[in-house]
């Protein structure tokens, strides 16, 4: 009974957090709650970019040239060497989170790209302005 009170104790905590702490973000930051609460969300209030298919294509293709290598190699190494396999860290092979490294690199790269070198976006926004998109 203690242990079952102590996992549902966790779960209230932790369903504050995930409800709670948003919406106490949104207002320390100054947002208008019912406009970001509204249902079905209309989002009449947000500026959306507009969508390039290219672009897309182009991002994800810049991704796999990024990842494939290393994640190419890390397999081949695996494939190679048999004691690799046994180096666990919680149930999962060690070198399975050097893919967890690398997904944050590339998050890192393509944050810096599209914010730019100062994280304030003025890079984007400018580079917006020369195109003549308003």
């Amino acid at each position: 009974m203690k242990d079952m009170v102590k996992h549902f104790l966790k779960l209230i905590i932790l369903s504050i957090m995930l409800v709670g702490l948003p919406r106490v973000g949104m207002v320390l930051c100054g947002f208008h709650l019912p406009d970001l609460m509204e249902f079905p969300p209309m989002t009449r209030y947000v500026i959306h970019a507009s969508f390039s298919f290219p672009v897309f294509l182009g991002l994800g293709l810049f991704c796999l040239m990024v990842i494939l290598p290393f994640a190419w190699r890390a397999v081949v190494f695996a494939i190679g060497k048999p004691n690799v396999q046994q180096y666990h860290l919680f149930e999962m092979p060690l070198l399975g989170y050097m893919g967890y490294l690398l997904f944050g690199l590339e998050c890192a790269v393509i944050g810096d790209m599209i914010m730019g070198s100062d994280g304030n976006g003025d890079s984007l926004i400018e580079w917006k302005e020369d195109l003549g998109a308003t």
